[in-house]
C-alpha cells in the first residue's frame, strides 16, 4: 500500500472510500496502471495486494482478472560434461545423489527434497 500512496496521493483508507464511489472497472484501471512502472514479478505481487486489500475490507466487486506470474527468464539445462565436472567436483555420496537424481528425473530441487522413502519405495 506504501507505493501506491506514494503514486496516487490517497491513503490506504482514501483509497477505500474512493473505490466504493466509482465503477469497479475504473478500481481494477488504476491498479493496473500504477503497477506499469514495476518488474513483472513486482507487478503481479502489487495487484494481487492491492485487490487483497479491497477484499478484506468488505469492496469485493473487481472484475475477474487473469492475475498469474510467468517467469521471463528461461535457464537452459545442464549439458552432460558439465554434470560430470560437478560430479567430480563432490564430496559426499548424498551430494552426488542429488544431482543425479535431478539430471535423470528432471525434478526440481525442492521437490528431489521433499521425497521421502515412501514416495520411491515398491508397492
Amino acid at each position: 500500500m506504501a507505493r501506491f500512496q506514494v503514486q496516487t496521493g490517497p491513503s490506504p483508507e482514501e483509497f477505500l472510500r474512493w473505490s466504493k464511489t466509482v465503477e469497479s472497472v475504473e478500481v481494477q484501471d488504476l491498479i493496473d496502471r500504477t503497477s506499469l512502472e514495476f518488474k513483472p514479478a513486482i507487478q503481479f505481487c502489487y495487484r494481487v495486494a492491492l485487490r487483497s486489500f479491497l477484499s478484506h475490507n468488505g469492496y469485493n466487486s473487481l472484475p475477474k482478472t487473469d492475475l498469474q506470474y510467468v517467469s521471463q527468464a528461461w535457464h537452459r539445462g545442464y549439458k552432460r560434461e558439465e554434470i560430470q565436472r560437478l560430479l567430480a567436483q563432490l564430496r559426499q555420496k548424498h551430494h552426488k545423489l542429488f544431482v543425479l537424481m535431478g539430471a535423470e528425473s528432471g525434478l526440481r530441487s525442492h521437490v528431489i527434497m521433499e521425497l521421502r522413502y515412501r514416495d520411491v519405495m515398491k508397492t
